[in-house]
């Protein structure tokens, strides 16, 4: 099985980089794998909340990664029947977490930041329907599928520094093999301690490599930018020598 996919920016930089098909710094095999068994996991099919037809399906790195972002889960869509790769900041430019925050943000075209070592993955693979107004997933959602999902693919990726967008996708970066944070950093700290205390990045080690961490506030308040959630990406971006 091939990545379920649009066309992308991904494409476009393959192409410019020979149309190889290899990935500097990435098992691409191992990659696809990966994406195969995301595509075909059942484990959340019957919890209401989880959207399991809208179906995160990501391309692999363009270039070794210095700045990996951690989104919480691909977009909700109503009325998706099938399953159907899900349109999120990874493959669709109109995504509101690419185009209004972070190109919003950082002053580079998407393209761009990818060759530089930008990086997105989501923490949660299958969109997350609404309730009480917000779409954040359920703990037990992220303890299941982090694993199996996300920590592998971050294993795979081995990024220089990672920024977390809120605490889901937190939670499941402490899924990886090996990462203790310090004691009063666990999953039941607040976001605003865990933001100001990983301000200039947290070092964290896990059992194949070394990274820092910087917890940032959702990118969006009251439907408009979250100026610390921007402070936070260009901190990040300026540390891994990227446009900010």
């Amino acid at each position: 099985m091939s990545i379920h996919k649009t066309p992308s920016a991904y494409d476009a930089l393959s192409i410019k980089r020979g149309g190889t098909g290899s990935v500097s710094g990435v098992d691409s095999r191992a990659w696809q794998v990966l994406q195969d068994t995301i595509w075909g996991c059942e484990l959340c099919r019957q919890n209401e909340r989880i959207a399991c037809n809208i179906r995160q399906q990501t391309e692999p790195p363009v270039r070794d990664v210095k700045l990996l972002l951690a989104g919480i889960a691909p977009p909700f869509v109503e009325g998706i029947v099938q399953k159907t790769p899900a349109r999120s900041a990874t493959n669709n430019p109109d995504d509101n977490l690419r185009k209004r925050f972070i190109l919003a943000t950082l002053p580079a075209s998407w393209e761009d930041l990818l060759t530089q070592g930008l990086f997105l993955i989501h923490s949660v693979k299958c969109a997350i329907t609404v309730e009480d107004r917000h779409q954040n997933p359920p703990d037990k959602t992220v303890n299941d599928c982090a694993p199996p999902h996300f920590v592998q693919e971050i294993q795979l990726i081995q990024p220089s520094r990672v920024v977390v967008f809120g605490k889901a996708p937190y939670r499941a970066v402490l899924k990886i093999p090996g990462v203790k944070p310090p004691r009063s950093l666990g999953v039941s700290a607040r976001v605003g301690t865990l933001v100001d205390r990983t301000r200039g990045g947290l070092a964290l080690q896990a059992d194949a490599w070394k990274f820092c961490i910087h917890v940032s506030p959702f990118p969006f308040q009251g439907g408009k930018l979250n100026p610390l959630a921007q402070e936070v990406l260009r901190e990040a971006a300026k540390l891994a020598g990227l446009p900010h």
